[in-house]
């Protein structure tokens, strides 16, 4: 194992690749704040074929356009991870490194984890770097997933997810003035829908009759959201003020030119009126109204399987999240539900 030295620049943390001597399986880095990072990789990769940086880059659009095309993913996901990969780039420009190498990619992480970013950030990294890299080994660009040996960050056991309060969806839903705007707080509301869900919506998709709709969420599943009395009346009332061909988007702009709602739209129409209400812990974004909705039916006692389906997860652990409860919470629970009531101890006292 070596020791690999490190200098920061411009608080990047910048290792010394070309050091490494020739045969050399493992690398320790020694962070300053005292964590150790430790990896070994295969000469085979060490090795491997010169990789120019614009061929880097069209690989990246390569790889995003196959996420688009045959896994379907969200318009925002697709930005996620160009955004992440072109920082990657960046990085390479700046240190005139090799993609084709493990220890470059290995570097550019320990980079990531040396910046004060939370936990969630780097798993984001992680997440993206390891999928971009079995990609390249799957269509042969490198040898081996450059990210294999590397452990993800562990992420806290119990987290519950931000979710706005009940208070603030009904100042919010107060606040709603247009058809439209009471009509989209309402349908998250009722729903727990995610963003790209709702926004991806064509009237064709909606039955107004039986209160349900139609999409198709992460990994190209489809699935009904189901919807009470007051938010079909609302959807009737909003559908009546636009086209409602059943090719027509649900959701339209506001702004001039019309057309379909955007993400952007959609997170300025929620940011605009939480603002009004002065939500001051900046959980009013729709993902927080979806987690409102998985917090307040857990609360409400829906089976958490239920919940799973209508919530769309994969895997009925990332559901069991909305069963974290609070210390106040579980005693009120505890007192409701506890065994020893005053009549036990009246036939104990007999």
């Amino acid at each position: 194992m070596v020791n690999v030295n490190f200098n920061m620049v411009n608080d990047q943390l910048q290792i010394d690749l070309v050091a490494l001597p020739s045969g050399c399986r493992e690398v320790m880095v020694n962070l300053p704040n005292g964590q150790h990072l430790t990896y070994q990789f295969d000469d085979v990769v060490v090795k491997g074929r010169r990789i120019s940086i614009e061929e880097f880059r069209q690989m990246v659009e390569e790889f995003v356009d196959y996420l688009d095309i045959n896994e379907s993913r969200a318009e925002n996901t697709l930005k996620g991870y160009r955004k992440r990969l072109g920082q990657f780039i960046e990085w390479l420009k700046r240190n005139e490194a090799n993609p084709a190498e493990v220890r470059v990619w290995v570097a550019y992480y320990a980079s990531l984890k040396r910046r004060q970013l939370s936990v969630y950030t780097c798993k984001g990294h992680y997440h993206i770097l390891n999928r971009y890299g079995k990609w390249l080994e799957e269509k042969r660009c490198l040898p081996v997933n450059p990210m294999r040996e590397v452990e993800p960050p562990v992420l806290p056991k119990e987290r519950l997810p931000k979710a706005i309060y009940q208070e603030h969806i009904a100042a919010m839903l107060r606040e709603a003035k247009t058809v439209r705007d009471r009509a989209i707080l309402l349908f998250f509301r009722d729903t727990g829908c995610r963003a790209a869900e709702a926004l991806s919506l064509t009237w064709g998709d909606v039955n107004l009759e039986e209160g349900k709709a139609r999409v198709v969420g992460k990994g190209n599943k489809e699935r009904w959201l189901y919807f009470k009395g007051v938010t079909r009346r609302a959807l009737e009332r909003y559908r009546e003020t636009v086209s409602h061909k059943k090719s027509d988007p649900v959701w339209w702009s506001n702004q001039k030119g019309g057309g379909a709602l955007t993400y952007d739209g959609l997170y300025k129409l929620f940011q605009r009126l939480a603002e009004r209400v002065d939500v001051g812990d900046g959980n009013f974004n729709p993902h927080a109204w979806r987690h409102a909705f998985g917090r307040d039916t857990t609360r409400a006692g829906i089976p958490t399987a239920q919940l799973q389906e209508l919530l769309g997860h994969t895997s009925i652990e990332v559901t069991k999240v909305y069963a974290t409860f609070n210390d106040t919470e579980l005693q009120e629970a505890h007192d409701r539900y506890s065994p020893v009531e005053d009549d036990l101890l009246a036939l104990v006292s007999e």
